[in-house]
């Protein structure tokens, strides 16, 4: 059930209620207000989460061919991410990767 409180919120604020609540929305209103933001989409964050589990995965011994048949991935592809200087990603932040991968948030 929505918040009442949210009701007297503007457009953009009342969804960032919705989604994470009244305390968050102020929060983030006095950290960016007045400010254009980019959210990356959660396929972003994905793709990040599944290159480091490639590279996880490699530095244990998998080869391309086999992490090309896991994930789906030309080996070429697989090549790429390993050749892509991209820091790693903390296995917590992974977690909520994941986790937000289910979440159904409209």
């Amino acid at each position: 059930m929505e918040d009442p409180i949210n009701r007297y919120l503007p457009g953009e604020l009342r969804r960032i209620a919705q989604v994470a609540g009244f305390e968050a929305a102020v929060r983030i209103s006095s950290a960016f207000g007045g400010n254009v933001i980019y959210v990356p989409a959660l396929e972003e964050l994905q793709r990040l989460a599944r290159d480091e589990k490639i590279r996880m995965e490699f530095r244990r011994g998998g080869t391309a061919r086999e992490l090309s048949a896991r994930f789906g991935l030309s080996e070429r592809s697989i090549w790429r991410v390993l050749n892509r200087p991209v820091p790693r990603l903390k296995e917590e932040l992974l977690g909520l990767i994941e986790s937000g991968a289910a979440m159904d948030i409209e």
